[in-house]
């Protein structure tokens, strides 16, 4: 229309500044007023974000008292493009990479230039990356190289949620302090129907030994998932009293119908029918519009359990938005195991599903403990009286056929020195501990 002399379509990093340099000096533009941009291969090519003139004017707000000091709470990176799971196993509800799932990075040099420059020219304490995904190649070189680096950056990423200790560790030391990991259920179905590549006690676990690290999850429960079953939600359901400790999703919701998504794409695969474009797209645009190829959000017609159960929907909702209320009280729930020696621990429990705030346990139930960090299958658990005893506490759950330890493992606080050292010359009762624990809280 008139109302736009040239559009640019794709990836327009290299053409724009192109076109603005042949305007400039030779008054020179393009015929096709739609300039057509191919994905960027080489992303060294990419120029690194300037943010001196944005950096300026919010100082000069901020000398005016007309916006606060600590502001920027972050600025915003790039090292990679495109999404290596996606081009493995397109996730169905995502409709983001349409022009190119295929996954390109920066060079190892060239990341650590940009956040170097970061640190230096614009003294940012805090970046967040707009990558889909974390590069898979980060723990091999990036990540071991920021952890050289003093001082450090909290750093955010979007990462892949089936990652190990080593994986986390490595976080860490480098500086990624939050991570969005795509958790979107904690059913295995779930996550199966819409090609996560992870399992339920996967995420579970993930989210357990985030917190035991200070690593901060922003996640979201996915709901209305062409397939899921009613049983998906019980058995979540009936874990939630016991995770209240974990960090709880940011919210809950429908998936959408995404443009260039598996379930725009393919809906009929899916079961789903009478695809449109949501409501809100026919009060913005005339009549005349064809909102069909205008829009990016649709809804369709399917049928669920969750679905076409409101008082399930109703059940779900609650027990989610009261996790999320016990997690962001000013004193949240705890399951942390104090180490006193290698074979003495205090759990301190303050879930709303505890039995005692404090509990000495020993050698038998520490190994327990231990050997569950690592959630394996029931079949290859011994079910022992030790076993009953730290699921009857709800320390340990049976779920998705597998048995996982909650309890997360903490130092003791600096001033149980004393205790400490009674306990191990054995010249005090575990009654005694639980009256001094009983005590100091």
């Amino acid at each position: 229309t008139s109302a736009f002399d040239f559009v640019f379509s794709g990836e327009s990093d290299l053409e724009f500044p192109s076109f603005c340099q042949a305007y400039l000096d030779e008054n020179r533009l393009p015929e096709n007023p739609i300039v057509e941009c191919g994905s960027i291969q080489e992303m060294d090519l990419t120029e690194t974000p300037n943010y001196e003139d944005y950096l300026q004017q919010l100082s000069e707000y901020q000398q005016k008292n007309l916006l606060p000091k600590e502001l920027p709470s972050w600025l915003y990176f790039e090292t990679s493009r495109g999404c290596w799971w996606g081009a493995k196993s397109h996730c169905t509800f995502c409709g983001l990479n349409a022009l190119d799932m295929a996954y390109r990075r920066k060079s190892t040099k060239r990341i650590l230039e940009d956040i170097y420059l970061f640190k230096t020219k614009y003294q940012a304490k805090h970046l967040r990356a707009v990558d889909n995904i974390m590069p898979y190649e980060f723990h091999q070189d990036v990540l071991p190289a920021l952890s050289e680096q003093q001082p450090k950056i909290k750093i955010f990423y979007e990462v892949k949620s089936n990652l190990k200790e080593r994986d986390l560790d490595l976080f860490v030391t480098a500086g990624v302090k939050e991570v969005q990991p795509g958790v979107e259920s904690l059913s295995s179905n779930i996550l199966k129907l819409v090609g996560k590549g992870v399992s339920g006690i996967q995420n579970l676990w993930l989210l357990k030994n985030c917190l035991a690290r200070g690593i901060y999850v922003y996640w979201n429960m996915l709901a209305g998932v062409p397939g899921e079953t009613r049983a998906d939600y019980e058995g979540m359901l009936q874990i939630f009293p016991f995770i209240e400790h974990l960090q709880a999703p940011e919210g809950w919701g429908f998936i959408r119908l995404d443009r260039f998504s598996p379930y725009h794409s393919y809906s009929e695969k899916y079961g789903i029918v009478n695809v449109r474009p949501t409501p809100g797209y026919a009060r913005i645009y005339p009549p005349s519009a064809d909102l069909y190829k205008i829009a990016y959000y649709f809804q369709g017609d399917y049928d669920t359990d969750l679905l076409k159960d409101s008082a399930l929907q109703k059940k779900v909702g609650d027990a989610l938005s009261h996790w999320k209320k016990r997690w962001e009280a000013t004193s949240r729930p705890k399951l942390y195991g104090y180490k006193v020696n290698e074979e003495t621990w205090i759990v301190e429990d303050t879930r709303a599903c505890s039995k005692t705030r404090y509990t000495p346990i020993f050698k038998e139930q520490v190994q327990l403990l231990k050997q569950l960090e690592t959630f394996l299958p029931c079949s290859k658990v011994e079910n022992t009286s030790i076993l009953q005893e730290l699921i009857a506490r709800h320390w340990v759950i049976q779920y998705e056929a597998h048995y996982i330890n909650l309890v997360i493992q903490k130092p003791l606080p600096k001033s149980s020195l004393i205790l400490t050292v009674l306990i191990g010359f054995g010249f005090i009762s575990m009654t005694i501990v639980i009256l001094y624990y009983s005590f100091v809280s």
